[in-house]
């Protein structure tokens, strides 16, 4: 059998040797009986001739890449079987899928392979059936899918992809490699990568594809997909994906660094874009590069434009930069006011080897003496601080490990650990409350929880400012270490929407300042506290609305306002708290000039 790939195809074929066009190709091959030919596209005629020799024409009418034109020519025995689908038009068709064998390889008398090489051929149908479901419609549909055995003594010794017609070093016993070959017709030979250095997208997308047929094959699932997905653990999580050196055949195919990482590539996108958005993601990257060429960087643009969000950040990371996460974790839980707390610190070490950050979402598996949870969060630096309410004591915490797991692990790392002393978070604010009413007069109290005790607070501590009224100072403050609240008293506060900033400098614990800053990553579940993006620094700001029209105090604006709002401006109402709030202009009266305002207010939606 040929190999072409990737430099080859010149040394015995004359052609442009090129991953910039494709062209579509008629092979005449005239060999001594018994030799059979096998390859790509469709026979077109068998033709016997003088001095026992059999001519062979095969045609490639589908644009293919020059690499992966094949011959494959021996005593073959050719066992036939046909592939029905579904036309997408409410009809079915057909599809022959020929398997070459070796005669050692046939029962002579069933006229069939033996019963273990059958078996392979046979899978093929059901790869078909569910690559299809998965990958959309095989390509080459009006042609074939076929394979060709080139394995053993004298033979090619090595599997490929070629168009149409996959070389097998054999079909018994070799369901992950026969799915590997036959998964590249939508990965390789459909869409071929762009330039030698972005062979990933030929290999570790297919080298993926063993594990979505170990998990959606009649036979498989879950446990079987994460057995596949530990045979491609790379042993050097490090290595860099994208190939910067193209020169010989070992640096382009690192079984390594594109097969196995490759497919961990493939496998971590999917957890971070979820299912349904990872398999429309490919549906649309086949749509636009099908029959043609693509780069790593015309992936990623791909993948972000159906995911709707930048994915770049990704691709740079784990394809076009060596590296792996080398993380260290400690975790605790806490009372506060009665309220539980999974704290969390986690390190990225990398670095020390000399390799970059990486961000990424990772799962939580919280155990607690009530429930089994899963969270998400998001880590973006090189040691970050999570506090995550929790509905009773932490009895366990597992770090990316899918059911609990060990092996089980969406994050491809170079080393996990754990820490065993305590995380020592700085504080961030895990409670807000806001009272507006309160003691018969207009005292508004702001009650501020931290995670951790953070000494005492002041009034220098924090300020208040209303949108249209402007700045506003505390009547009292106070601070409950036993319970690490902090409360603040604003008396006859006016209607507007308030912005409270507690500043960072001057709230600490463990030597750190507030963590205020609220994370806006869409990566992970959503904002948990009111403050925390897992850095010390930032300030917290707490938003309020003491809403114009409420004039019976209720914290609301509706009908029921209606009568106390005519007995102020009639007034045979002048209790404090009514009539400050029916001042709705905030003029320092209520009186004929509220009624438009109040109106607005009632009527809003």
């Amino acid at each position: 059998g040929t190999l072409s790939e990737p430099y080859f195809a010149p040394l015995w074929w004359p052609c442009k040797d090129s991953l910039s066009d494709k062209s579509t190709m008629r092979m005449i091959v005239t060999v001594p009986d018994p030799m059979v030919v096998a390859s790509n596209g469709v026979l077109e005629e068998t033709l016997p001739l003088s001095g026992n020799r059999t001519r062979y024409t095969w045609h490639e009418s589908n644009p293919m890449a020059n690499y992966l034109a094949s011959l494959a020519i021996t005593n073959y025995e050719r066992y036939d079987l046909t592939y029905e689908y579904d036309d997408g038009n409410g009809g079915t068709g057909s599809m022959p899928v020929p398997c070459y064998v070796y005669p050692d390889h046939w029962n002579f008398v069933t006229g069939e392979p033996t019963s273990l090489d059958k078996a392979g051929c046979d899978e093929m149908l059901v790869m078909l059936d569910v690559f299809e479901s998965k990958f959309g419609p095989y390509p080459f549909r009006n042609e074939k899918y076929g394979v060709a055995e080139t394995g053993g003594t004298g033979g090619l010794g090595a599997n490929m992809e070629h168009q149409t017609i996959s070389s097998m070093y054999r079909v018994r016993s070799y369901s992950d490699i026969m799915a590997h070959e036959m998964a590249h017709h939508w990965f390789g030979d459909n869409i071929t990568c762009g330039t030698w250095n972005d062979i990933w997208l030929n290999e570790g997308l297919t080298s993926y594809a063993e594990s979505i047929y170990r998990e959606f094959r009649p036979s498989g699932g879950v446990s079987s997909y994460w057995g596949r997905m530990n045979d491609r653990r790379p042993s050097n999580p490090d290595a860099q994906v994208y190939r910067t050196n193209i020169a010989s055949v070992g640096a382009i195919f690192s079984n390594n660094d594109v097969y196995n990482k490759g497919s961990w590539v493939c496998h971590m996108l999917r957890h971070v874009m979820g299912d349904a958005a990872w398999f429309q993601a490919m549906a649309d990257y086949r749509a636009t590069y099908a029959g043609g060429f693509a780069t790593t960087a015309q992936f990623a643009a791909s993948i972000s434009g159906s995911f709707g969000q930048d994915l770049s950040w990704f691709v740079n990371e784990w394809v076009m930069n060596p590296g792996a996460p080398d993380y260290v974790w400690s975790s605790t839980s806490v009372s506060v006011n009665g309220v539980n707390y999974l704290l969390l610190r986690i390190d990225q070490n990398q670095d020390l080897d000399g390799f970059g950050l990486i961000q990424m979402p990772i799962d939580l598996r919280i155990t607690t003496n009530s429930s089994v949870t899963t969270r998400r969060i998001w880590n973006d630096d090189w040691t970050e601080y999570y506090v995550i309410p929790i509905d009773s004591a932490l009895v366990s915490l597992q770090i990316d490990q899918a059911d609990g797991v060990s092996d089980r692990n969406f994050i491809l790392t170079s080393s996990r650990a754990t820490d065993p002393n305590p995380p020592a978070p700085p504080p961030v604010i895990v409670d807000a409350s806001i009272k507006p009413y309160l003691n018969g007069v207009v005292e508004s109290i702001v009650d501020l929880t931290f995670s951790v005790d953070i000494g005492g607070f002041e009034a220098s501590d924090f300020a208040l400012s209303g949108a249209a009224t402007g700045a506003h100072l505390a009547t009292n403050v106070s601070y409950n270490a036993g319970t690490q609240t902090a409360s603040l008293t604003f008396t006859d506060l006016p209607n507007d929407v308030f912005t409270l900033t507690i500043f960072d400098d001057d709230v600490m614990a463990n030597g750190l300042a507030l963590d205020g800053e609220i994370d806006d990553s869409a990566w992970y579940d959503d904002t948990l506290l009111p403050s925390g993006d897992g850095q010390p620094g930032g300030d917290a700001l707490v938003t309020f609305t003491i809403p114009a029209g409420d004039a019976n105090c209720d914290a609301s604006v509706d009908l029921d306002d209606i009568s106390v709002f005519t007995d102020v401006l009639l007034g045979a109402d002048t209790t404090h708290c009514h009539v400050l709030r029916s001042d709705v202009n905030n003029d320092g009266q209520a009186d004929g000039l509220d009624v438009a305002g109040f109106i607005d207010a009632v009527l809003a939606p």
